[in-house]
């Protein structure tokens, strides 16, 4: 799988809170966020039949 590197805009404190909670979870915050982007473009790209 090939990668990009991408800036976003979070809010300070959300992102502390996140990074503290992540860290001791072992948890990678662009692991992260690439898995809830997967999540959220599967369950928007499935089949209207299913839902």
């Amino acid at each position: 799988m090939a990668t990009i590197k991408i800036n976003i805009t979070v809010d300070e404190d959300y992102y502390a809170r996140f990074l503290k909670i992540a860290e001791e979870n072992g948890i990678k915050t662009s692991t992260w966020i690439s898995a809830q982007m997967k999540k959220f473009v599967d369950k928007m790209e499935e089949p209207k039949s299913k839902k």
